[in-house]
């Protein structure tokens, strides 16, 4: 399948990655394991293998023969597909990552028969031992990792700090820390310039699987005072949505 083919069906999934779209035949979408895609990839016809992560992530570790085509990039007119009987495994960075189903449940729903996606994600790729491939590595450094609790005595403390939200804008609408900014992660590879080198940043990310490899990318281009927040916004609400519980529960007692 030529490039432009894949590129059709991720301009597809744009239009629908905002919500979790229903699968073609109303049902789970396949899931193929690392042993089966490994199968299918050295024998026969292989299938068309698409990262759905950002360039970055892409080009720092995927699994060979894998197209690098993250989802926010593909918004546009592409030529139509050929084979749509041809079979596309879709994956991305953890094991529950909607990225993938996203995009294949999205492509079946536009008529691509045959499309799957990688039980467990890169992790249990690498997990069972196959190859993976970098073509661009970013050096990892030790970042600090900054509680919630900590972040916040931060923010209340004032001061230059700059909270780097790199969720999609999809994701950054439906809440986010207050006074934070949105570079998604599938554009810093050219946003990164616009950010200050005189401040302190945090990065901010759903779960804290991404802020990590984005924060060691930043590093490596000179913004040295880097943090990322432990466990993400998901952590960062549980921990505000105590806090109002413990406020409650004084005020109760007054």
């Amino acid at each position: 399948m030529k490039r432009t083919a894949v590129l059709f069906i991720l301009a597809l999934i744009v239009a629908a990655f905002p919500g979790r779209a229903a699968s073609a035949e109303g049902g789970d979408i396949r899931e193929l394991s690392p042993v089966e895609v490994q199968r299918k990839m050295t024998g026969g016809t292989p299938p068309v293998l698409v990262n759905t992560m950002s360039l970055i992530e892409c080009r720092d570790h995927r699994i060979p023969g894998s197209e690098c085509i993250p989802v926010t990039e593909m918004a546009g007119g592409w030529r139509e597909p050929g084979d749509r009987d041809r079979e596309i495994v879709f994956y991305c960075e953890s094991p529950s990552c909607r990225r993938s189903r996203l995009a294949a449940e999205t492509a079946l729903k536009q008529g691509f028969r045959n499309a799957a996606v990688l039980a467990g994600g890169l992790p249990a790729w690498k997990e069972s031992g196959y190859e993976v491939l970098s073509t661009k590595r970013i050096h990892r450094v030790g970042i600090r990792s900054v509680k919630p609790d900590v972040l916040a005595r931060w923010i209340s403390g004032g001061g230059t700090l700059l909270l780097l939200d790199i969720r999609t804008p999809d994701e950054f609408k439906t809440g986010s820390i207050a006074g934070s900014i949105n570079v998604p992660f599938e554009t810093l590879q050219t946003a990164w310039r616009d950010l200050p080198m005189d401040r302190s940043i945090v990065v901010i990310d759903d779960r804290g699987h991404r802020s990590f490899l984005a924060a060691c990318y930043l590093f490596e281009r000179g913004l040295v005072d880097i943090s990322r927040l432990f466990g993400g916004l998901s952590n960062w609400k549980i921990h505000q949505s105590k806090g109002t519980e413990k406020h409650g529960s004084e005020t109760a007692r007054q």
